[in-house]
């Protein structure tokens, strides 16, 4: 076994010749030509049957000969970092391919595919397959038939939905999906590790649908209407005077709202109502969490500073950080005849969590959406933020 490297760009074709001769003679089994500035690969390469290992790396390639298909003893080959925009139909004639390399993580200079041709479907003892920063919209569905496929490198690429299929790959070591924009929920089990991720394609390959459920924590002081705020937005009926809070009072399933992007699905929110006392604070914090949507309520009648509305973000911040996705709501907009004066920009500034500001009024019915003042605003509010959650 023979190989040549040289570190040098713009390789003339005797040059590239005078290498491919010599690896000929002596029977080379490996060729690294990367990095030589290589514009067209000449037909003589055709001559070097004995090649396993074939490095093509960071050159100048638009193209690849037909005659690279004669290279039938090719087990690892990389392209990575070449101009590409097609890969020829004879590449799949090279049945002994165990490492594929199309495109590696952060190249500046990227083979563009789009999607990954039907033709490499044959390539079946396939263990490696490198398609990292090649521009992929889709992964095909026949990957989960390459059933030696041990590493898969998809980074950097735009890829939003895997195939039900990877989750046939029982021998998959490696899946790499870094920069990509995947769907939340995609998104949740990735990050969770292989074998959740695993799980998650196999339960949607079983017919399972992915869950969108989130917390919905109202928090504010006593008063400010907590309560009749959680009715009217689970359909309830609220009256004046709702008895106050004390500790915390939790509804599952209170609500679920239409998904704003996704025909037919719902977003699940489990609502957590508690008391605005100063006595429950300490202890309200250690159920604030990421995955939840927040409701800071405070009443123009009483004013913000009185409804403490700065310590409510602080206090969620304090324990979240500002990951923490909040939604500002005055209520009695109607009902207490006080225009909600509340500085918006000051307050986005300082506390960058907030999403939005509403208005409501739970004991005001607005016959234009059904629902009480400001209500139906507030829904969709919810339903945008609670899809930005993982």
């Amino acid at each position: 076994m023979a190989k040549e490297k040289q570190e040098q760009e713009g390789m003339t074709r005797e040059e590239l010749l005078a290498i491919i001769d010599q690896a000929a003679r002596e029977g080379w089994t490996e060729l690294d030509l990367s990095g030589r500035g290589i514009s067209e690969l000449p037909a003589e390469i055709g001559r070097l049957t004995n090649l396993q290992t074939l490095d093509l790396r960071n050159n100048q390639l638009t193209a690849l000969p037909e005659v690279i298909g004669q290279l039938t003893n090719l087990q690892t080959l990389y392209l990575a970092g070449n101009q590409l925009t097609e890969l020829p139909e004879w590449l799949g004639n090279l049945a002994e391919l165990t490492d594929l390399w199309l495109g590696y993580r952060g190249e500046s200079v990227k083979n563009s595919f789009g999607q990954i041709p039907v033709h490499l479907r044959h390539l079946k003892k396939l263990r490696v397959f490198g398609v990292s920063n090649c521009q992929l919209t889709e992964l095909p569905d026949w990957l989960g038939e390459m059933a030696p496929l041990q590493q898969l490198w998809c980074d950097d690429n735009h890829l939003t939905e895997l195939p039900k299929s990877l989750a046939q790959l029982r021998r998959l070591t490696t899946l790499t999906l870094e920069d990509n924009p995947l769907n939340p929920a995609l998104q949740s089990a990735y990050k969770a590790g292989l074998p959740e991720l695993m799980a998650y394609l196999r339960s949607l390959e079983e017919g399972a649908e992915p869950l969108y459920e989130a917390k919905l924590i109202l928090v504010g002081e006593g008063g400010v209407g907590k309560t009749t705020l959680l009715k009217a937005l689970t359909g309830q009926e609220p009256r004046e005077g709702e008895p106050t809070t004390h500790g915390v009072s939790i509804e599952v399933h209170a609500m679920h709202l239409p998904h704003p992007e996704q025909e037919d699905v719902a977003i699940q929110l489990n609502a957590w109502d508690f008391g605005g006392q100063e006595v429950y604070r300490v202890t309200h914090q250690f159920f604030f969490s990421r995955r939840s949507i927040y409701l800071v309520v405070w009443e123009p009648r009483k004013g913000v500073q009185q409804c403490q509305v700065e310590d409510w973000l602080k206090m969620i911040r304090l324990r979240v950080g500002n990951d923490a996705r909040i939604i500002v709501v005055s209520t009695h907009c109607r009902t207490g005849q006080r225009i909600a004066r509340i500085d918006k920009p000051v307050l986005q500034r300082d506390y960058p969590m907030i999403a939005d500001f509403c208005e409501v009024d739970s004991l005001v019915d607005d016959p234009a959406t059904g629902e009480k003042v400001g209500v139906a605003e507030l829904k969709a509010l919810i339903a945008q933020t609670a899809q930005e959650l993982e």
